[in-house]
């Protein structure tokens, strides 16, 4: 990374520190292209994450009374 680089936030949400830091390591080191891997994984793990989450929240409900 560059001195002065920083990503402080999206739109009115704060970035963790940590995570700014890995997307600046990935842009450093892989360029556009492994920006774009990265965004293209990280849409997977999110598309799974709220699978696995419906799925608890299908769990988790009573059943209603019959």
């Amino acid at each position: 990374m560059t001195t002065g680089d920083s990503i402080e936030g999206v739109g009115s949400q704060e970035v963790d520190p940590l995570v700014a830091d890995l997307v600046l390591g990935i842009r450093d080191r892989f360029g556009l292209h492994g920006l774009r891997d990265a965004r293209r994984l990280i849409d997977e793990e999110i598309v799974l994450a709220e699978q696995a989450m419906a799925e608890l929240e299908a769990v988790s409900e009573p059943e209603p009374d019959q």
